[in-house]
């Protein structure tokens, strides 16, 4: 546990530092463009992110299980991956195309080709995340990550800078890519050749196998995400859409932190279950814990100062995003369990794929009853719905084919000590003068004040996650200190 928590704390790191960095962009393009003008921008970033998921089709993310399972075949995986996002890319992006032309009304407008070119270069020879990952090279994520993320920023709000037009920064970031894709296929093919490949002992039908459901699960899931902005957009104005967006930045906070102990987790997991069935299940149990103690507090602390948080980070004129960012805060509640790296652990990624089809089925009959009634907050609702829902099955069907309880399957009992430790605490922050009478300020103050609450609580109720972690930030603030003289 101790070589992968080192890991994982590196690349939540690097992560939480390119969210962090991603959250600056719409900070300063909200002061740079109109409320129309910078919902037109992400009109073309959902369509754009929409594309690259089925474009992408989950399949450098295969990488983690098969290179966990060989790790001398690294760069044969690569070379299919790399061959099968050119074939996936090319024809997602035909068939966006004919959808855009030949429909009732355009998706993108004018941004057609742009938006064709920037899912090419984005998708294709990106494999290094999942690569370094498996061969549990953090440090490289790390760099790669944040070098890439700075870069684009600066292209972004420098473009901004200098015109604000939406037109002309969606061409600086397909000019990006297109160097980000030329760099990328340079050193692919220069350390393939240096340091060679074993032959994969996987066959291209096993690693499809394993892509295509997990693909399109990953999809599905995107365009789950993806359907409350098109019908806010649709029904409501990019204005409206502007408004939605900016509120659901808090779901930033998951990947960073989920995905990363996730993906870290993965190539272990896999190797696991070579040995028992459910050899993974002792340490996703205790991943789904301390996931519990990461964004629990977090949940509740922003949805108290929600419209502090964004009238502050996006100014008054976002003001109407407040209701909708507070549903997305519930949001990070269920996120604590995620299910989808235990089934690409057992290599049952045919049920995310299930799992998928039941959000959206249920997001789509949802959301064009609530975003009439309740506007973008309905669409925000119908997500949250719907993805409670099929958790619920997910877990009860993976527990099944396990030939596990539920019981067994989650770890109920800690839990529940950690939401009892949460929602005690949050006495601290329930008054009002805290921000009455010292603003920013106050909110800082409490928040500090609630964690050093929940922490002694979750220690106090012997949740073993949280002394674990305790354990962990005192030893590294203990060797950070200096010697004494």
């Amino acid at each position: 546990m101790s070589s992968l928590s080192r890991q994982a704390l590196v690349v939540s790191a690097a992560r939480l530092i390119n969210q962090g960095l991603m959250v600056i962009s719409p900070v300063i393009l909200v002061r740079l463009l109109t409320v129309q003008d910078f919902g037109v921008y992400r009109e073309f970033l959902l369509y754009a992110t929409l594309v690259a998921s089925i474009a992408g089709f989950s399949l450098p993310n295969s990488l983690l299980y098969f290179v966990g399972l060989q790790p001398e075949g690294a760069w044969g995986y690569v070379r299919r991956i790399v061959l099968a996002c050119a074939v996936s890319s090319g024809l997602a992006v035909v068939v966006f195309a004919l959808v855009d032309r030949l429909g009732p009304t355009p998706l993108v407008g004018e941004l057609l080709l742009p938006c064709i070119l920037y899912v090419l270069f984005y998708v294709n020879v990106d494999f290094w995340e999942s690569l370094w990952l498996a061969r549990r090279q953090s440090t490289a994520v790390f760099a790669y990550t944040a070098g890439r993320l700075v870069m684009r920023l600066l292209v972004v709000i420098g473009a901004a800078s200098i015109r604000p037009d939406p037109g002309v920064i969606v061409w600086s970031l397909v000019c990006f890519e297109a160097v980000r894709l030329g760099v990328s296929t340079f050193w692919w093919r220069r350390l393939s050749r240096r340091e060679g490949s074993a032959a994969p002992r996987s066959s291209w039908s096993e690693q499809l196998a394993f892509c295509v459901p997990s693909g399109i699960a990953v999809f599905v899931s995107t365009l789950n995400s993806s359907i409350g902005g098109v019908f806010v957009s649709r029904s409501l104005g990019e204005a409206a859409l502007a408004q939605f967006v900016i509120a659901g930045y808090v779901t930033m906070v998951v990947s960073p932190l989920r995905n990363s102990v996730s993906d870290v987790m993965l190539p272990r997991m896999a190797n696991l279950t070579t040995q028992d069935p459910n050899g993974w299940l002792p340490l996703w149990r205790r991943a789904v814990v301390l996931f519990a103690i990461l964004l629990l507090p977090l949940a509740l602390l922003l949805g108290r100062y929600a419209e502090l948080f964004v009238t502050t980070l996006f100014s008054a004129r976002y003001r109407d995003a407040i209701p909708v960012f507070q549903v997305y805060c519930a949001s990070l509640l269920i996120s604590c369990v995620d299910i989808a790296v235990a089934l690409r652990a057992i290599n049952k990624t045919r049920l995310m794929l299930v799992g998928n089809v039941i959000v959206l089925v249920l997001n789509l009959a949802l959301v064009s009853v609530l975003v009439p009634a309740l506007g973008a907050t309905g669409a925000a609702l119908a997500l949250l719905g719907s993805q409670l829902v099929a958790l619920s099955y997910l877990l009860v069907v993976t527990a099944r084919a396990q030939g596990l309880r539920l019981a067994e399957l989650l770890p109920l009992r800690d839990l529940s000590k950690v939401a009892l430790a949460a929602l005690v605490a949050a006495s601290v922050i329930l008054p009002s003068f805290w921000t009455e009478a010292m603003g920013i300020a106050g909110a800082v103050a409490s928040s500090v004040l609630y964690l050093a609450v929940f922490v002694a609580l979750a220690n106090g109720l012997r949740v073993e996650e949280a002394g674990w972690l305790w354990r962990q930030a005192t030893r590294r603030l203990g060797r950070s200190r200096p010697a004494s003289p």
